[in-house]
């Protein structure tokens, strides 16, 4: 299954991790021991157009977050960008839910 976006690693992918780094939160890593989720999400102007991605991939946190809450699972998700690794995934759910933190973003009615 795939999700719409090249998995390819073509370009500077390591300036990633040089030029922007994604502040706060943390996310559980495999093993389940707790990793600061910017070692796995950055920005570059030279990647994606500096849109936030994983780490070491030119995959923005935006399609993985849209595949999740398209009911792909997390295994779906690895098997359709094979450069990701869980520890990406569980960074963008860490991200989200910092920004949710932070921002109102989508007017939401009251109960």
């Amino acid at each position: 299954m795939s999700f719409g976006i090249d998995d390819g690693i073509a370009g500077d992918t390591d300036g990633i991790r040089a030029n922007h780094r994604v502040d706060a939160g943390e996310a559980p890593t495999q093993t389940g021991h707790m990793a600061r989720w910017q070692e796995f999400l950055g920005s570059s102007p030279q990647v994606y157009g500096g849109e936030i991605c994983a780490t070491g991939t030119r995959i923005p946190v935006t399609v993985i977050l849209d595949s999740l809450a398209e009911g792909a699972t997390k295994d779906e998700v690895l098997a359709s960008y094979p450069s990701l690794r869980v520890d990406h995934i569980n960074a963008a759910l860490a991200y989200a839910a910092e920004l949710a933190h932070e921002e109102r973003l989508v007017p939401i009615r009251a109960l």
